[in-house]
């Protein structure tokens, strides 16, 4: 294959060359991914899908104009700037339109393994093979999805600002099933090569066949153990309603106006960090600036939030680098969330659990209140009761209501292990460990 990266330069090049003395900024994007998806212990569904995609933003004073194509030909491209100015004179001025950036120096961020990118067709086949055969022998039914591919995006204006980065993706889940159970796992990876299949087929069937004959269990206050995949909800919502520039500005946020306060425990500490190995992160953002690592909670105090250009210059501060496609209302966000690791592992926090609840993962999620963010959603795929250091039984799904805040003021463990799970939104991923958490709230029984 062709290097995808140089690919996109060159084509913001070519497109830049039809600005004809507009200011213009271009963004690039490329992808080719592949899925196998299988249910009811079959193969349903395999596909490939590439995309190439362009927008061109014009910007004239305080007016700017955005048009988006996939048609790469000197005759699109000079239709779409042309159709871009055409519609100036219709926009609003607006005050929170800002000069093109100059050049900007990036770090390079490599995340790109090529064996992953040419993935064939029967190594994802026969993963999902060795996930059905495994569970037809215990009388199971297998369903998920294997994915592998590739994406690229790359940035360039007017001024001579021009960046690019490449990087690969797999995911492996599987959902073993029977008339009155289900077990999931899940693993994500730059490099399909290191995703553990055996290991995730055996931890879903294990929870599948031990989650049969589940029983009804009392709302109400518990301590809970939370793997990755549940304390996962947690971090996207807080990334959303808590880390951004603009809401905190506006004084929207759990963060606003509390830098430097301590807002959760004292073993709690988030970063937002690109760089990182379990990451597969930009190393700019959608205006070319370089994105930093920025401590957004150290252990426990409010730090810092993420800026763009925008939010940055009202706050009298430097953008950080995690700005979206401009304009846009929501302002800077984090894609690469960590929550920092512990000392503990999943079976300790049970062993000093005298009397709990064991969550694998967390669906239908929602926020009730986001000053607080309080969520509700329902535990999935292995709920079970735990007595005395042991798990005794499996349960029901239970409905959560609960402030994330007064969550993350209660961890009393948190896990060496680490997991990478992919952003369900197509962006980013989120590095994090297991918690076990005092009184945590279970609002209602769910009767499945």
């Amino acid at each position: 294959m062709t290097d995808p990266q140089i690919e996109l330069e060159a084509l913001a090049r070519k497109a830049l060359d039809y600005a004809d003395g507009s200011e213009a900024e271009i963004l690039v994007s490329a992808s080719e991914n592949a899925l196998t998806r299988f249910a009811e212990n079959a193969v349903s569904q395999n596909v490939s899908r590439r995309e190439l995609g362009i927008t061109i933003r014009i910007v004239q004073g305080k007016r700017s104009a955005r048009v988006t194509t996939n048609r790469m030909d000197a005759k699109s491209l000079t239709e779409a700037f042309e159709h871009a100015k055409s519609l100036l004179p219709f926009q609003k001025e607006s005050p929170d339109i800002l000069p093109l950036p100059e050049p900007q120096v990036i770090q390079p961020n490599p995340a790109f393994e090529g064996s992953t990118a040419q993935v064939h067709p029967e190594v994802r086949a026969q993963a999902v093979l060795q996930g059905i055969e495994a569970c037809k022998k215990v009388s199971l039914r297998a369903a998920g999805v294997c994915s592998t591919g590739w994406s690229a995006v790359a940035v360039a204006n007017t001024n001579g600002l021009l960046c690019s980065h490449k990087d690969t993706s797999s995911t492996f889940g599987i959902s073993a099933q029977s008339e009155d159970s289900s077990g999931w796992a899940e693993a994500s990876s730059r490099d399909f090569g290191k995703i553990d299949i055996a290991g995730l087929i055996a931890v879903a069937i294990e929870k599948a066949q031990s989650s049969r004959n589940a029983r009804s269990f009392e709302p109400g206050h518990y301590t809970v153990v939370l793997e990755p995949a549940a304390v996962t909800d947690f971090l996207e919502f807080m990334g959303w309603f808590g880390f951004g520039g603009l809401g905190f500005i506006e004084g929207r946020t759990f963060m606003a106006g509390k830098l430097g306060q301590k807002l959760l425990g004292e073993n709690i500490s988030i970063v937002d960090n690109a760089y990182d190995l379990s990451q597969r992160g930009l190393p700019f953002d959608f205006e070319g600036f370089p994105r930093q690592k920025v401590t957004l909670i150290e252990n426990g105090v409010a730090k810092a939030v993420v800026h763009d250009r925008l939010s940055a210059q009202k706050a009298n501060a430097e953008t950080t680098g995690h700005a979206l496609p401009q304009p846009n209302a929501e302002g800077a966000m984090p894609f690469n969330l960590m929550l920092a690791p512990g000392d503990s592992s999943v079976e300790e926090m049970i062993a000093s659990t005298k009397r709990g609840i064991l969550v694998t993962r967390f669906h239908y999620t929602n926020v009730i209140e986001p000053m607080e963010l309080v969520l509700t959603g329902l535990t999935r795929d292995g709920t079970f009761l735990i007595e005395n250091g042991k798990i005794v039984a499996p349960l029901k799904n239970l409905r959560f209501t609960q402030s994330i805040l007064e969550a993350m003021k209660a961890v009393e463990a948190i896990s060496r292990e680490r997991k990478t799970m992919l952003s369900e939104w197509g962006m980013g991923a989120y590095t994090v460990p297991a918690l076990k958490i005092s009184r945590f709230n279970f609002s209602s029984e769910t009767g499945f």
